[in-house]
């Protein structure tokens, strides 16, 4: 058996390295600095600008391509084998390592050349002049080498995954456009969104006027006695490159259901309506700030009014789309059902699963959503989502997570481990724990307990229950049973636990701590495939973090 293992692994060595070569590069342009393009003697040319975004590019390409692949694999059960067992071109290999080495060699000998001689056309100037042309080089080779397009088996698969290229990339565009438009002549679109702000301003009857600029060069404006600078994230920009890159990618992988002209005009209609309601955030947050509570207006509704724009938006054009785009049907069958053939493979059985157990989990995010643009720096709307998703939680008192399930020793001792991890991973604040003592603290007795008591147990018993019932109970064996599709139940099993503590540790403040936290208790429910196990070790690590925080004053691990 090992002799079998080690002739799969050298016939499949080629395609696994070039893979993991290509997965170093973009961690590689990931981690390098914002100036690592930046030549001072191409200031302010079309080249400066092209290598100004070729992060951008890239990290859209290789991970557009990466969930291209994905969702191209859980349709298709022999995708993988295809992929692996295919012939790789020698000629393509050798040229795509050259290209490899080509890129590494100009990073590496053209700062150095730069420094020595600025004047005239030198080698790094030539390296600079063909790092674009390069890069796309070697990204396109790397594709073809390691996904051949002969095994992705006829065009509609490779229209997905290239459709989901489009769609991330832009998205990487929205992404680095905040990092990369900070100048005061940049600032075309944040005049235009102020001043359509400035018309709600006027129909509200609370007038802004601009004052000038700040130290970063952001425009100030003035209402009232309210004084605020405007960032270019701020501008609507990258909400509206977001909703049309979400759009596209349903448009995209609808495309034979959709009339797609009909769709791609809804989401220019969803763009330009991010774009204004961003517009009414603006007038809206001048309004806040200058008639009830400057810090409501900047910590607690700024933020929250723009996720939930994007989200409403998004949702709602998603079903109008569906409705105003969808082909007719012909004889009690969609167009869809006519033209798309017949699936490869035997989905694996999901019956068990049930999506009600996120129900509670989707109250929570909704409750801070909401609750959050009423928040100042201090969460005192806290208790009120505790008291709305605990009624959620008893109106689906039938789900019963605890029924039949017997306690063992291994959750506390994961809990006491995660808690361990989460001390260890996130350092304490101690400004941030004056701030909260301080704010708790300075209203009366009754207020404050009332307020700790809720917060105690929301974290204690509530969230626990809430977050295992979504990331455990439901998530992590669904994508665990979807992914033994195509693959071997242990590359299944692990990557369901590594992608659900990664979507884990994003709802929380604090990343990395929660994918170690959910890697703990996803480890714990997998063990028995009882999500209960889960819940109590987060139930220990929660408890064990509320104890630190009352003990030491370290209010931030509350």
């Amino acid at each position: 058996m090992a002799a079998t293992a080690t002739s799969s692994f050298a016939a499949h060595a080629p395609r696994i390295l070039t893979a993991l070569g290509q997965i170093a590069l973009l961690g590689l342009v990931v981690l390098a600095s914002d100036t690592k393009y930046a030549n001072p003697n191409l200031s302010g040319s079309l080249l400066q600008q092209v290598l100004t975004w070729l992060p951008a590019l890239i990290q859209g390409l290789v991970l557009g391509g990466a969930a291209g692949l994905v969702h191209a694999a859980m349709g298709d059960a022999g995708l993988i084998g295809r992929v692996l067992n295919a012939p790789v071109p020698r000629a393509l290999a050798l040229g795509h390592g050259a290209i490899g080495l080509m890129l590494v060699a100009g990073s590496v000998i053209s700062p150095p050349l730069m420094a020595l001689d600025t004047s005239g056309l030198n080698a790094a100037q030539l390296f600079y002049l063909a790092a674009p042309a390069l890069w796309l080089a070697y990204l396109a080779t790397g594709w073809l080498v390691a996904i051949p397009a002969g095994a992705l088996d006829g065009g509609r698969r490779l229209g997905d995954i290239l459709a989901l290229c489009g769609a991330i990339t832009l998205a990487m565009f929205a992404w680095h456009y905040v990092d990369r438009t900070q100048s005061a002549n940049s600032y075309a679109i944040t005049d235009a969104c102020v001043t359509i702000a400035s018309w709600f301003s006027l129909l509200a009857g609370n007038p802004i006027h601009p004052i000038g600029i700040n130290e970063r060069g952001w425009p100030l404006y003035q209402t009232g006695d309210i004084t605020v600078s405007i960032a270019p994230s701020c501008a609507g920009i990258e909400g509206l490159l977001l909703t049309t890159a979400l759009l596209l990618t349903l448009v995209a992988l609808e495309r034979r259901r959709l009339y797609v002209g009909r769709a791609l005009a809804l989401i220019v209609v969803a763009a330009g309506l991010t774009f204004v309601i961003n517009a009414l955030r603006l007038a809206m947050l001048f309004y806040i700030g200058d008639h009830w509570s400057p810090q409501i207006a900047v910590n607690g509704f700024h933020s929250n009014f723009g996720v939930l724009t994007l989200v409403v938006v998004c949702a709602g054009f998603t079903m109008a789309i569906r409705r105003f785009a969808s082909r007719t049907p012909v004889d009690g069958q969609t167009h869809a059902q006519q033209v798309a053939p017949a699936p490869a493979y035997a989905p694996a059985p999901t019956g068990h699963h049930n999506i009600r157990l996120i129900v509670p989990q989707m109250a929570m995010i909704a409750c801070l959503l909401l609750l959050g643009l009423i928040s100042g720096e201090f969460d005192w709307p806290y208790p009120i989502g505790v008291i709305v998703v605990g009624a959620v939680l008893w109106r689906m008192k039938d789900l019963r997570p605890l029924a039949g399930w017997q306690v063992t020793p291994l959750p506390v001792l994961a809990g006491l481990v995660a808690f361990a991890l989460w001390i260890a991973l996130v350092p304490a604040d101690p400004l941030v724990s004056a701030r909260f003592e301080d704010t708790l603290f300075g209203v009366p007795v009754v207020a404050s307990c009332l307020w700790l008591a809720f917060r105690l147990a929301g974290s204690v018993l509530l969230a626990p229950l809430v977050e295992e019932m979504a990331f455990r109970g439901f998530l992590l064996p669904w994508l665990a049973d979807r992914a033994q599709i195509t693959l071997p139940r242990p590359i299944a099993r692990a990557g369901a636990l590594l992608a659900t503590s990664i979507v884990f540790g994003l709802v929380h403040a604090d990343v990395l701590a929660g994918i170690a936290a959910g890697l703990v208790y996803g480890a714990v429910q997998m063990r028995r495939g009882q999500y209960a196990d889960a819940i109590l070790a987060h139930c220990v690590t929660n408890s064990c973090l509320c104890l630190y925080a009352l003990s030491t004053g370290q209010w931030n691990y509350l």
